[in-house]
């Protein structure tokens, strides 16, 4: 193997054998096959160990304008450098030389045949081709949103995940592979290019499909980051609004289009659509018609679509008050008896509580999400009651199956003093439901009291819950897990 492919990555493919291969799909039968492309016939394959992998065997003969050594050495080369969740993994691959005997000038020879395999995750879901539809059926909206979102956050490792940004060059939903929870995955790195800068750059090569390409590239050979942005932008409104979403999009006004799309999808809501889910179907719409601008200079980098995107994943006490919680046992107000003056001396002239008169005298109340941000889990407050109407005291237990038990694919980012898992609620109940479906919330878990910093370690409560704290999300009351 070229020791250029042993370079920036910390967890190697295996080298199958062509013989193992054979075997396991057996001898390449058209039963096995579960795809085409442009560059190879991909069969399905089950391992000794019981694990299944999508078998890629790549064609032999040239294709026009296609290099089969290239694209073999690309795609080996950045799947292993961008090792992200949202991105498809590569289990091994093959490369052997076979001889066979061939007819050649009446004659027969033995010919050194090239086999080049790759092997990669076997990905449940096919592809997101297989799921596009209009927006009266198919796909919920929340499986939808996390789709966009995850491809959003494996091109986001791609384009920034390194000093050397990786340019995928051929976004579309047949190379978006969904797993059997629907979460997507970028596949085919065949024609991917990892470039030293961000500088543009100028191709003779013909690469991409047509109808995800940008206008630059089709007109000047011009490629840059925005090439994938453009991609990504096709691919949202086919998700959004069906295959033939584009072609409507061209047809009229931007917020003609936008106020059509999210009309239909209102009507596929047997109740009356949330503000929250609204507000995300709307700002999806205005992404995408962003990304497909024709000067490549309006379109967003994607460090910006998923700012745009992150807003949706914190839901702040305010939003929780205009959910209808009706039928979940709402608590409109959380009082919760915390002992400690030292909090308050502490984080007082922080604007993080503010008093107001009660009629049991002094009371606390919270302020802004940031302040809520700046308290440290397990402070203690001895004089007052912390007050903080309309939010959900969760279990532990509905936070644990909300977040899939904590699962490390959960977690969206991890500080000093704990994790943020993302999980998913009913926007009604307000309990547990399945992954892409219900309301996205981000959950933060405390670490162990005994990796605190020592100067928190005094600070503590004396409920009877146990030890408490308020999430810094400003979602709701948590509380110290101690496992």
């Amino acid at each position: 193997m070229d020791t250029k492919l042993q370079q920036h990555t910390s967890v190697m493919p295996k080298e199958f054998t062509l013989q193992l291969l054979d075997q396991i799909t057996d001898h390449f039968s058209s039963k096995r096959i579960i795809g085409h492309g442009g560059c190879g016939i991909v069969y399905k394959g089950v391992l000794d160990n019981g694990e299944e992998i999508a078998v890629k065997k790549l064609y032999r003969s040239q294709q026009p304008g296609l290099d089969n050594d290239k694209q073999f050495q690309n795609e080996c080369t950045n799947l292993m450098r961008a090792q992200h969740k949202n991105i498809v993994r590569l289990v091994g691959y093959c490369y052997e030389i076979r001889h066979e005997l061939v007819e050649h000038n009446g004659g027969h020879i033995l010919a050194g045949l090239e086999e080049k395999i790759l092997c990669f995750e076997y990905m449940q879901g096919r592809s997101l081709e297989n799921h596009l539809s209009d927006e009266s059926h198919g796909l919920d909206w929340r499986t939808c949103y996390n789709i966009i979102r995850g491809i959003c956050e494996g091109l986001y490792y791609l384009h920034n995940g390194s000093n050397h940004p990786i340019y995928h060059l051929d976004l579309k939903p047949a190379n978006i592979l969904l797993d059997k929870e629907m979460m997507p995955k970028i596949g085919d790195f065949g024609l991917s290019r990892l470039f030293d800068s961000t500088q543009t750059y100028i191709t003779s090569e013909v690469i991409g499909t047509r109808g995800y390409m940008p206008p630059e590239y089709i007109e000047r050979h011009k490629i840059t980051k925005k090439f994938d942005i453009f991609s990504l932008g096709i691919i949202i409104i086919q998700i959004v609004a069906g295959p033939k979403g584009y072609t409507k999009s061209d047809e009229m006004p931007s917020q003609q289009f936008i106020e059509l799309v999210h009309e239909n999808w209102c009507k596929r809501f047997q109740a009356t659509i949330s503000v929250h889910t609204s507000q995300e179907i709307k700002t999806c719409i205005e992404i995408a018609l962003r990304c497909v601008e024709a000067d490549r200079v309006k379109r967003p980098t994607i460090s910006e679509i998923l700012d745009e995107l992150n807003k949706f994943d914190t839901i702040t006490v305010n939003e929780l008050n205009k959910v209808n919680i009706a039928n979940s046992s709402p608590i409109d107000q959380v009082t919760t008896d915390l002992k400690c003056k030292k909090a308050i001396n502490q984080y007082g002239s922080s604007g993080l509580f503010s008093k107001s008169a009660g009629k049991d005298g002094s009371m606390l109340s919270c302020s802004s999400r940031a302040s809520l941000a700046s308290m440290p889990p397990g402070v203690k407050i001895d004089c007052g009651t912390l007050q903080l109407p309309n939010v959900k005291i969760f279990k532990f237990e509905d936070l644990r199956l909300a977040t899939k038990n904590f699962r490390p694919d959960s977690v969206l980012g991890e500080g000093g003093h704990g994790s943020i898992s993302k999980g998913w609620i009913d926007e009604n109940t307000m309990l547990p439901c399945m992954s892409g479906t219900g309301m996205t919330v981000a959950v933060k878990k405390n670490i162990h009291e005994h990796d605190l910093p020592e100067e928190w370690l005094h600070y503590e409560c004396d409920t009877d819950e146990g030890c408490g704290h308020v999430d810094g999300q400003g979602l709701c009351l948590s509380w110290n897990l101690g496992m």
